[in-house]
């Protein structure tokens, strides 16, 4: 449900089906918030007397100069009379992009009823609203040169996902978050420098190139001499989640989101509870996938929630799974860049009970690399052996699993760690009534390359493979 007026938004709800391709963006994105952990580059904190100031009053007039690179790298910059929120866009300027705006302009073509001014769109239209920017995230601090920074969303309106990225050290977080939290947001002039976004934070704006890739470092916050009212310009916040359903015969993705009001603890409490039992549980027996708050833990039992995409404890086993039984396409070049994030292909409560360390450097994530590859031996030894498949062909996985734990650590850990991946789902393919012979492919093809890349020593690799691929695939 929407309000036909978007610029009096009431407290609403909306859902929308997600295909395939969309799903694929959605985790893509929402993995991709991880990259806030990487840190910035140098700031550089200096008064701004001396230096060319340009002044917004309006998310139009701020987000048109970015959009038109009128506003660059390093200006000065005062966000005057602007609204402060704890919440930060899931998708910083998406909501002023032309697509965005076409796909809101969609949305209305699909409308199934209007009663006392709130719109109810079909799963069509209630979809186009997602892409038309709705969403916010809230998140735990990020460090910036051994300082702690808060990611927030400073918006001239009432709407957090309409605003710009801020970027709020944690000195003047702590001065003013009481009083945001009391009554959801605070009226400020926010004084800073537009920076770029760590390189590694691209994947947010996979989908709308056309954002360039700013937001405002905060140097200083002053009153304003243009306060607002915070219920004249109704505030509110949306927050979205992804959730799985089979209520239509099979298995497909959904999107919902809710938009409350962050002055009201009631509004957001009553929502979210009705986000999920009333709607997501209830009414269509679904499961919810991801979700929007990394301070705070919601919905427990979310296979993508913001906490374990921040901490990089996403379970490889568990995503796959879940990305088969939603039959997802093209599910291995999603993790391309899931990979590139670190997911984790140990089980979360051994990598905790291990304290298994994570390296955010781009430099792996498995620190003991022979006991990863004798989990992923036992795994797909007790897989294998619940399967059907013929004897010899569990002898010979079980050989393949060997060859490769014997120079996993010969070779380098990215690669190790991969192939111990396609073991994986090798056997847990095995294991299903009707294993699907397209990733059977994938993942002997994927170790037969990454064998003879090593060169001698993958050479019995390949040569099991070789066995293997004409007794799962015969006809091939």
């Amino acid at each position: 449900m929407c309000p036909l007026d978007e610029s009096v938004e009431q407290t609403t709800k909306h859902f929308g089906q997600l295909e395939n391709y969309q799903f694929r963006t959605v985790l893509q994105d929402h993995i991709g918030t991880a990259n806030y952990l990487i840190p910035a580059k140098t700031l550089q904190l200096s008064p701004t007397s001396g230096f060319s100031v340009r002044t917004f009053h309006s998310n139009n007039s701020i987000w048109e100069a970015i959009l038109l690179e009128k506003a660059r790298y390093d200006m000065k910059v005062i966000l005057e009379s602007f609204f402060l929120f704890e919440w930060f866009p899931r998708s910083p300027g998406l909501f002023h992009t032309d697509s965005a705006r076409n796909a809101r302009q969609e949305a209305r073509h699909n409308i199934e009823t209007i009663s006392n001014g709130v719109v109810v769109y079909n799963p069509h239209g209630k979809a186009s609203m997602l892409d038309g920017g709705v969403g916010t995230i809230r998140l735990r601090p990020i460090k910036i040169e051994n300082r702690d920074f808060y990611l927030m969303s400073a918006s001239s309106n009432g709407a957090a996902h309409e605003g710009f990225p801020v970027a709020l050290p944690s000195d003047l977080y702590n001065h003013y978050i009481d009083e945001i939290k009391d009554r959801g947001s605070l009226v400020r002039s926010l004084i800073g420098t537009l920076k770029f976004i760590p390189d590694r934070l691209i994947t947010l704006y996979t989908d709308y190139r056309e954002v360039p890739q700013l937001y405002l470092q905060v140097e200083d916050v002053r009153q304003t001499a243009f306060p607002k009212s915070h219920s004249m310009e109704e505030l509110r916040v949306s927050v979205a989640v992804s959730f799985s359903s089979e209520f239509e015969g099979f298995p497909k993705v959904y999107a919902s989101y809710v938009t409350f009001d962050p002055s009201d603890r009631r509004s957001f409490r009553e929502n979210i509870e009705w986000l999920e039992q009333e709607y997501v549980v209830t009414k269509y027996k679904g499961r919810i996938l991801t979700d929007f708050d990394e301070q705070r833990m919601h919905f427990e039992d979310a296979p993508f929630s913001l906490k374990k995409v921040m901490n990089l404890e996403l379970n490889r086993a568990e995503v796959t799974s879940i990305i088969h039984h939603l039959h997802i396409d093209s599910a291995e070049r999603m993790f391309a860049g899931v990979d590139q994030l670190k997911i984790m292909t140990m089980n979360v409560e051994e990598a905790v009970e291990k304290k298994t360390e994570v390296n955010v450097s781009g430099q792996g994530n498995i620190v003991n690399l022979a006991e990863f590859m004798s989990n992923v031996s036992s795994y797909v030894n007790q897989k294998v052996s619940q399967s059907a498949a013929p004897e010899e062909v569990q002898n010979l996985v079980k050989q393949l699993t060997e060859q490769v734990r014997l120079i996993a650590t010969s070779v380098d850990q990215k690669k190790a760690e991969q192939m111990g991946s396609d073991l994986k789902t090798l056997s847990e393919e095995m294991t299903k009534a009707e294993p699907r012979k397209a990733w059977y492919h994938l993942t002997l093809n994927g170790l037969k390359e990454a064998a003879i890349a090593v060169g001698e020593i993958g050479k019995p690799i390949v040569e099991t493979v070789t066995k293997l691929l004409p007794l799962l695939m015969p006809g091939s």
